[in-house]
């Protein structure tokens, strides 16, 4: 609770308009989404924000050693941090504190794996210069509970979670079909939807008898429990078919899953 606590307080101090002309300096806690090398020295960092949406900003020597930023800029990190703006997109980094650092997942391969694929989904779906507080909260308390629990399902109950918010939520009690409310062992990612054995097509895939449960389990108040569940097929099943989903709603292949 303490993250969450920190947040708010600090979200409500810093709510700035966001006007990209004034060359003012501007604070907000995001997430670190992903970075990449500028030149010899910096770094382009892209973070999703509580309050200003999705912003990419340039940090001067952060790739040098001994920088200030180097630590802190990691992907997955809660920071509170400043930048101003310019005349470019980019945005020029000022100062950053963290909020939480997540340390433990940059600390196991499949915690890390789970955690750049939830971040790249995120990155894809939200538009730039659009405010997006709801999922940046989404993704800051799963990130906080991914690190606490050390457990990797947080990943698919995270990402449809994050379907639902931005419109794609799945159908799982009926027959997308006939409307029936038994055998629905297939699901199309294209309808988003379940299909009873009767009214299943080519188009769909089969899914493990517990994988429709899980997934309504995600919807009906019972996030939790699938949040503290242990991995298993099941789990993983339910992070693929998310992550199927979102590829095809935008039409991105998440190069994240590289990390597999």
């Amino acid at each position: 609770m303490l993250i969450r606590t920190r947040i708010d307080v600090i979200t409500e101090l810093i709510k700035v308009e966001y006007n990209p002309m004034t060359g003012q300096t501007n604070r907000d806690v995001g997430v670190v989404l992903r970075t990449y090398k500028l030149k010899e020295a910096d770094r382009i960092v892209v973070f999703l924000t509580t309050s200003h949406g999705k912003i990419r900003g340039v940090a001067k020597g952060a790739r040098k050693s001994g920088s200030k930023y180097s630590a802190r800029l990691e992907p997955g990190s809660v920071v509170d941090f400043q930048w101003i703006c310019g005349n470019s997109e980019l945005v020029r980094i000022t100062q950053v504190e963290t909020v939480n650092s997540n340390r433990h997942i940059r600390e196991n391969l499949d915690l890390f794996s789970s955690a750049q694929r939830m971040l790249e989904a995120v990155d894809i779906l939200c538009e730039d210069n659009t405010a997006h507080e709801d999922l940046a909260l989404m993704t800051i308390r799963a990130l906080k509970a991914m690190n606490e629990s050390k457990s990797s399902v947080t990943c698919g109950a995270f990402l449809f979670k994050v379907l639902s918010l931005e419109g794609f939520a799945p159908s799982v009690t009926t027959c997308f079909k006939c409307g029936s409310l038994n055998e629905l062992n297939s699901f199309s990612i294209q309808k988003g939807s379940f299909f009873c054995d009767d009214c299943a097509d080519p188009g769909c895939v089969l899914v493990l008898e517990h994988t429709r449960e899980t997934i309504k389990a995600i919807f009906d108040g019972r996030l939790s429990s699938v949040v503290q569940s242990q991995v298993s097929n099941t789990t993983k099943e339910v992070e693929a078919l998310a992550i199927a989903m979102i590829e095809y709603h935008t039409g991105k292949h998440l190069k994240s899953l590289m990390l597999v």
